[in-house]
């Protein structure tokens, strides 16, 4: 039978071992993302309708009063005046950004882990032309007047993303509607924050992944007829899935 001196001493060695355990344990490097891992996952469009997928949140100038003036609401202003999109703690990752506005010249920045000078400056405008990583359909595109990006864009620390100030007010003046989603990455994992040059040949395979996955714009519908009284026509019958991007009807009343 042990004496009471040998199971203190039996505690010693077991609580020891453990300390060492959790040690070992809190030390263990965190795992360091890829990009190309964050590519191959946009090729994966079926995970879209997935509930077990890491869920995003989202950034956007709605009306905070309840009304339906969707712009020009930021989360604040930088000390030289700056208008806040959306300023995050990392690692995480913005996995899509939308906007539209009356200011195509003004410049957007990202600033990323606590840099004084934005590491990526451009307008709507520089967007337009086509600027790396964001020039590459249809992961990145200007339609109907507004301007979208799902192209990954992570960071390790820190992304504050600005907007340069065109004298935005709520109601009134110039405008900027934007919608941000993003999503932090799960404990034990880390990212390295975005930088020039991104692996292009994963970008352009995700591309054409969603290329092959999307449909073409339908052919225009126009039809001309004359009824009489009490006559009916079909003007269209399409197949989907699609979107009606116009409908237009002229009538030219006859007596």
């Amino acid at each position: 039978m042990k004496s009471k001196q040998q199971r203190i001493s039996a505690m010693k060695t077991k609580l020891s071992a453990l300390l060492l355990l959790l040690g070992l344990t809190a030390c263990k490097p965190p795992e360091t993302v890829p990009y190309s891992k964050l590519l191959d996952d946009l090729t994966h469009t079926a995970s879209i309708a997935r509930m077990d997928v890491p869920a995003t949140e989202m950034i956007c100038s709605f009306d905070r009063t309840g009304a339906n003036e969707d712009y020009n609401h930021f989360q604040g202003k930088t000390k030289d005046g700056q208008c806040i999109l959306a300023d995050l703690k990392g690692p995480g990752v913005v996995s899509r950004l939308w906007f539209t506005g009356t200011q195509p010249d003004k410049k957007f920045r990202f600033y990323f882990d606590g840099e004084k000078t934005p590491r990526f400056e451009f307008s709507w405008n520089d967007l337009r032309k086509g600027v790396p990583p964001f020039d590459i359909l249809p992961l990145s595109a200007d339609e109907q007047n507004c301007w979208y990006t799902f192209v990954p864009v992570p960071f390790k620390k820190r992304l504050l993303i600005t907007a340069e100030d065109a004298g935005y007010r709520y109601g009134r003046g110039e405008k900027l509607f934007y919608q941000l989603n993003w999503q932090k990455l799960p404990k034990g994992q880390t990212i390295e924050s975005l930088a020039l040059p991104v692996d292009s040949v994963a970008l352009k395979k995700a591309a054409g992944k969603w290329k092959d996955s999307s449909f073409g714009p339908l052919p225009s519908a126009d039809q001309e007829f004359s009824l009489s009284a009490g006559q009916s026509v079909e003007l269209w019958n399409g197949q989907g899935p699609a979107t009606i991007h116009a409908f237009v009807v002229n009538l030219d009343v006859c007596d």
